[in-house]
């Protein structure tokens, strides 16, 4: 059993790794460009360049209480930016505002101190808010939310 480790798996652990970093950061990253190019039909410079075109509606701050097991009383004020896929959707989605804070704020409302702590809180907080955006405004879209300012007491 420890041959076959030492004769089979560490080569080829060994040479994994060599080729993983020469196709990411050696010569061979134009033939990882070229193939993501022709698989994804786009060109990896242009998946990571930014928009051309970058739009934000801004929602107005809210002040949510949040939920409590103890009784205590927490709040949450909240200040954030979404930013729009297309710039031309920017005043249906300004119309839609009333309707996006009202989501927010269910979402909020819902959630205790514990559940926002920490950047895994903070994330997941995030991508809901993102989630229910989306269901909002659909079949508008929008890119992502800005946290501006987020404060918890």
């Amino acid at each position: 059993m420890m041959r076959l480790l030492i004769f089979l798996v560490i080569p080829l652990l060994l040479i994994a790794v060599t080729v993983g970093t020469l196709v990411f950061l050696g010569p061979l990253r134009p033939v990882y460009d070229w193939a993501m190019e022709k698989v994804m039909g786009v060109s990896v410079v242009d998946l990571f360049s930014p928009a051309t075109e970058v739009t934000f509606v801004e929602i107005p701050e809210m002040l949510v209480n949040l939920r409590s097991d103890d009784g205590s009383r927490h709040y949450m004020k909240l200040l954030v930016d979404l930013e729009i896929v297309d710039g031309a959707d920017v005043v249906a989605i300004e119309q839609l505002v009333p309707r996006i804070q009202d989501g927010f704020q269910s979402y909020l409302r819902s959630q205790t101190i514990k559940d926002l702590e920490g950047s895994a809180g903070w994330y997941r907080m995030r991508e809901e808010l993102l989630y229910r955006a989306n269901l909002m405004v659909a079949p508008l879209q929008i890119r992502s939310i800005l946290i501006k300012e987020m404060i918890t007491q």
